[in-house]
């Protein structure tokens, strides 16, 4: 059992994890407020005992969040970031507002409105 550090409200906590041996990353928020990045992401080296904050997480509130290597993506209502660095530092690739995430070979699938699926060819950030 660990603690979890997102702030307590009705709307707000985890919404994703991803784990790689002791290392795991939480990502979420408050869904209410999609554009508060203050509170959405932190990871644990040592299993979930401690918890940490990086000092710029994703762009805001997510539900889902991925790891292959040492490349995150995490994602939410508004928009896509990715990490090359274990979530370190993250980078906005797009505003589109997606659900969750899936990797599927060499490919980052991104579910979103209206039933879309979104095709991204992880070649571009392993290279």
């Amino acid at each position: 059992e660990s603690d979890l550090p997102f702030k307590p409200c009705e709307t707000c906590g985890t919404y994703s994890a991803t784990v790689d041996g002791n290392l795991i990353y939480i990502v979420g928020g408050n869904y209410l407020q999609p554009n508060d990045a203050s509170d959405n992401y932190y990871y644990s080296k040592n299993g979930g005992k401690t918890w940490k904050k990086s000092k710029k997480g994703p762009s805001g509130y997510r539900s889902s969040i991925v790891k292959k290597n040492t490349l995150l993506f995490s994602a939410g209502s508004n928009g896509l970031d990715f990490s090359r660095n274990n979530g370190k530092s993250w980078k906005k690739l797009n505003s589109k507002n997606y659900f969750a995430l899936v990797f599927s070979d060499n490919y980052l699938i991104a579910s979103g409105v209206n039933g879309t699926l979104d095709f991204y060819n992880l070649k571009q950030w392993t290279q």
